[in-house]
């Protein structure tokens, strides 16, 4: 794991040149957890060859945090998060308390070996290739994404889906809940 800006001066300095765009990663992340890669470029960037250079930028700036489990053969893609820089950014810029570098490298530890971040990554994908959809359909847009925990303060329980979202094309708007199906629940 590592180890996170020293003091809130470094936090300052490693935040310095951070771009409208990279504020968009920043919210993306802070509201759906985890993205990787793909999906980030789908929803911000022009190209995939484009959000890779500039996520690792991050990365190496302490912005992002990434994991991914070693498979056989080869590896996952990375799954970036916030790090402590971008938690750090992200309350600022929000209003709400400014977490410590500790307790964003816990979120990354829980968020890296959760058995519900797959779960996660198959709903954020659902929506960000929706929205990279739209982005080359100008009459689409995806107008609303809200992940599961949102859903669950605004239904009280009554309802339980992976995320609501509000999509919009040239005869009308669709809301609806979505669930993912991974196979492993019972229907």
């Amino acid at each position: 794991m590592e180890v996170g800006p020293a003091n809130r001066a470094d936090v300052l300095k490693q935040s310095r040149g951070l771009t409208a765009r990279d504020a968009e990663v920043i919210s993306y992340l802070a509201r759906h957890q985890v993205l990787t890669a793909l999906q980030l470029a789908r929803l911000v960037f022009g190209s995939y060859s484009h959000a890779r250079s500039r996520l690792a930028v991050l990365h190496e700036r302490g912005v992002l945090a990434r994991f991914r489990r070693d498979i056989w053969p080869g590896s996952q893609p990375w799954r970036y998060t916030l790090g402590p820089v971008g938690a750090i950014v992200h309350a600022a810029a929000t209003g709400a308390a400014l977490p410590r570098p500790a307790t964003v490298s816990e979120t990354v530890l829980r968020l890296a070996h959760s058995t519900h971040t797959e779960h996660r990554l198959g709903v954020n994908d659902f929506f960000a290739t929706l929205a990279g959809h739209t982005r080359h359909q100008p009459e689409c847009s995806l107008r609303e994404w809200w992940p599961e925990n949102e859903i669950a303060e605004t239904c009280a329980g009554v309802v339980r889906p992976d995320a609501y979202g509000e999509y919009t094309a040239a005869d009308g708007t669709l809301e609806f809940f979505y669930e993912h199906d991974t196979g492993t629940e019972t229907i």
